[in-house]
Parts: structure tokens; C-alpha cells; sequence
């Protein structure tokens, strides 16, 4: 196919747009969305499921969700929570992966915090109830070709569930999009404090125009 038979256009990010056809018309961009249904922020949902897994009040949760490829930069993770570890003594982190036998020989120096660290493998109905029991997300992506273009499909439930992440700059998208609804926390500069006071309410009631289906239906039909 070429730009001259194809009627209407449809990238997942403008940075992807971008890459391939900057002078077309006919573009619509729609990231990986999300369903409101199902993610979402609510606080009593967090204190269930914060006392479900033994945190307390002073506890700061730290969540890293999704696979162990290496593109999704786990060793970056893990580099960062070994810091977040040796620095804060009431940091305590969730490692949620479909495999948690493997996340385990990934985050080796991570899991020698028995009391600290949870490798969990959860079913997806669950997901939003972890969401919601931590104080915030990690995207450490590498700074590469494919990570820039991206839309993570996680980032959107992330944002809809009203949680501040901690980022690097590699992906385009998601730091644009996170400056704008309120809970970008660069990895250079995060402070907990900081981030334990962003409203998470307001970032997930933010989050609704960018990653809602809802919101995209009439623009994709």
C-alpha cells in the first residue's frame, strides 16, 4: 500500500504519525485505550486492597506491571527500586508479571527484601485493585527507536486508575500526555513526598480525554 491508496490513516501516536507520513492529511491519532469500567480510581477499593497485601498507612508503594522483555526496560526497574530501597526505609514494592518465578531471577537483588518487595502474578480483574493500592507506577522505557513511537497500552490503565508515574523521557507520548493530566514525576528528580500528595482523582477524571473509549468512539467510526 502507498499514501496514494489509502483513504484515511490511523496511528496509535503522533510520533509514529510522524515517522512515516508528515505532510498527509487524513490522520487520526487514538492511543491504546482503556476501558473506564474497569479502570478506575476509588478510594475505598485502595484501602481493601492495601490491607489485603499487609500495607500500612507510612508504607509507599512502588509498582512495576507488565512483562520482563528487556525492550520494556527491566533493568533499568530494577536499578531503580535497588535506589528506592537503600534510600527509603518505608518503600515497599509490588513486581506484578505473568511469570513471578522469572521476574524473581530478574530482580535478584530486589527480592533479597523479603519483607519489602511482592512478586506477584495477578488475574486481569485484579489489575485495577493493585492500581489503585500503590502510590505509584515506574516507566523506565529504552530511549529507542521503537519505545518513542509507542502507546502503552499499561500507561493508559495507569493514568485512568489515577496513579502518578515515575518516568524517563523515552516514550513520547506518555511524558506529554502525563505533564498535561497532572502525575508525571521525572526519574531524575522523584521525591516521594511529592508524589504521595498528587490528587489522584483529578488525574484519573484528566485521564478520561486521552485514553477513554467513550471519548474516542465517535472519532474512530
Amino acid at each position: 500500500l502507498t499514501k496514494n491508496t489509502v483513504d484515511k490513516f490511523l496511528f496509535v501516536s503522533q510520533s509514529l504519525s510522524d515517522l512515516h507520513l508528515k505532510k498527509t492529511k487524513n490522520v487520526n491519532v487514538i492511543p491504546c485505550l482503556v476501558n473506564r469500567e474497569l479502570f478506575y480510581f476509588d478510594e475505598g477499593l485502595r484501602a481493601k486492597y492495601r490491607h489485603k497485601l499487609g500495607f500500612d498507612n507510612n508504607d509507599c508503594v512502588a509498582l512495576y506491571s507488565g512483562s520482563v522483555a528487556l525492550y520494556q526496560g527491566v533493568t533499568e526497574v530494577d536499578r531503580y527500586f535497588k535506589r528506592l530501597l537503600k534510600k527509603y526505609s518505608n518503600i515497599k514494592i509490588c513486581i506484578v508479571t505473568p511469570n513471578s518465578s522469572i521476574s524473581k531471577e530478574i530482580f535478584i537483588e530486589c527480592s533479597a527484601y523479603s519483607d519489602r518487595v511482592l512478586f506477584l502474578t495477578l488475574p486481569f480483574d485484579e489489575m485495577n485493585a493493585i492500581y489503585n493500592a500503590s502510590d505509584f507506577g515506574i516507566l523506565l522505557r529504552n530511549n529507542d527507536s521503537i519505545n518513542r513511537v509507542e502507546s502503552p497500552t499499561k500507561f493508559g490503565e495507569y493514568c485512568m486508575s489515577g496513579l502518578p508515574v515515575i518516568m524517563n523521557d523515552s516514550v513520547a507520548q506518555a511524558v506529554e500526555i502525563s505533564k498535561d493530566i497532572g502525575n508525571y514525576v521525572s526519574a531524575d528528580f522523584a521525591e516521594l513526598g511529592s508524589v504521595k500528595k498528587m490528587d489522584r482523582v483529578l488525574i484519573s477524571k484528566n485521564a478520561l480525554s486521552y485514553f477513554s473509549r467513550d471519548f474516542y468512539r465517535t472519532r474512530y467510526f
